[in-house]
């Protein structure tokens, strides 16, 4: 029976849902999946050797050095970006204005994102290889991660900051860490989590008594920010951080996705909102950055809270969305755009709730990948959704 299927889908006889079961069962395989996580393994202790042997580089070219074991740890990532994107077929959808589109990949930056999921590194890790980023991702780690084979040797090699979270200990490392990328070569994106841990009910329940004995408004949906982490980070990048990205991570139909589900192949679909801020917006002192911080959650609490009673997904039109590698242009086209009788006008949808006419003439194309493959060719950009504001037909 599996041989006269695998027989049709290859001679193109078999209907396009036969084959899609095909494609399915042939993910659900144990060998296949074994297969896969035996290359990523190999691989990646291919790469850390390499990794290894470039150290030589170090005391006579430290920018070398850094651009290599950017493409050495390109090849690693890209390897769990094709999971999510190829293997499972997952969508990922960016919620934001145009203005924000055009300075991906082309700044330093410091991403703020929830950490509710298994796999939102993996959804931020698609954003980053689509904008040319990916190689030269950093984040502010547990110093757990350090002993982990494949991942932790990565980043060590990657500059990496890892912290005990125990600020005593930690005040030095991180400080010389933090000081050491102001001249990296390579357009960076800081990750930091800074609720410090994956949100559950649990953690949740104690952060909200913590936030009550500290006077601070409670969240609904996220925990309360641990500020240390984002405002050092903050001081000791500036002058190399242009701006802090805000995002949202969620998924529809309030799916719980996890990491076993993406390697069987299971399809997920993901919303990202983001927000741009400049450094310049947000304060210097201390504690007026932890304020904003806190306020910087509040408003992440009532974007969830928005997502999950009416979600962001009607009426829209979508024009994009992290398309896969074979597609080479996205165009929006909304200037000849009807349904239903009626004459839409698209509209930018920006997480204050703003809205901004869209030209419909407007083609959105994302920088060039320096080291994604094939090279040379223009990656289609992160896709916008966009709201219809519908108005009658004249």
């Amino acid at each position: 029976m599996v041989k006269d299927r695998v027989n049709a889908a290859f001679k193109g006889t078999a209907p396009r849902g036969s084959i899609m079961g095909l494609f399915m069962y042939l993910k659900s395989l144990f060998i296949l999946q074994l297969l896969i996580s035996f290359v990523f393994v190999v691989s990646g202790l291919i790469i850390n050797f390499i990794q290894l042997c470039t150290c030589i580089i170090w005391p006579f070219n430290k920018q070398l050095y850094r651009t290599i074991n950017c493409r050495l740890s390109y090849s690693l990532w890209s390897q769990l970006v094709m999971l999510l994107e190829w293997w499972s077929c997952t969508d990922c959808t960016l919620y934001t204005d145009q203005a924000t589109v055009d300075m991906f990949g082309k700044e330093h930056v410091i991403i703020i994102l929830n950490h509710n999921y298994e796999i939102d590194f993996l959804c931020g890790w698609t954003m980053c290889e689509r904008y040319g980023v990916l190689g030269s991702s950093k984040v502010l780690a547990k110093h757990e991660l350090l002993k982990v084979p494949l991942i932790g040797w990565t980043w060590y090699f990657l500059e990496i900051v890892f912290c005990k979270r125990k600020w005593e200990e930690d005040r030095d490392k991180v400080f010389r860490g933090l000081e050491r990328l102001k001249d990296y070569p390579e357009f960076m994106w800081f990750l930091l989590y800074c609720e410090g841990t994956r949100f559950t009910e649990k953690k949740h329940q104690i952060s909200m008594q913590v936030a009550e004995s500290k006077g601070l408004p409670k969240l609904k949906y996220h925990l309360l920010p641990r500020t240390k982490g984002f405002t050092t980070t903050l001081r000791c990048l500036k002058g190399t951080v242009t701006a802090v990205y805000d995002v949202t991570l969620n998924f529809k139909d309030k799916k719980i996705p996890t990491l076993l589900g993406i390697i069987s192949g299971k399809k997920y679909k993901a919303d990202m909102s983001i927000r741009r801020f400049t450094v310049e917006d947000i304060p210097d002192d201390e504690k007026e950055c932890a304020a904003w911080l806190h306020k910087l959650y509040q408003e992440k609490d009532a974007l969830q809270e928005h997502y999950e009673k009416e979600g962001l997904g009607s009426p829209l039109l979508i024009i994009g969305f992290l398309p896969l590698r074979h597609r080479s242009l996205c165009r929006g086209t909304a200037s000849d755009w009807r349904h239903g009788g009626q004459e839409d006008r698209l509209q930018l949808w920006r997480p204050g709730g703003e809205e901004a006419e869209l030209d419909g003439s407007q083609r959105y194309r994302a920088p060039r990948s320096p080291y994604g493959l094939p090279y040379g060719r223009r990656v289609p950009v992160t896709a916008l959704f966009l709201f219809l504001e519908h108005k009658e037909a004249r």
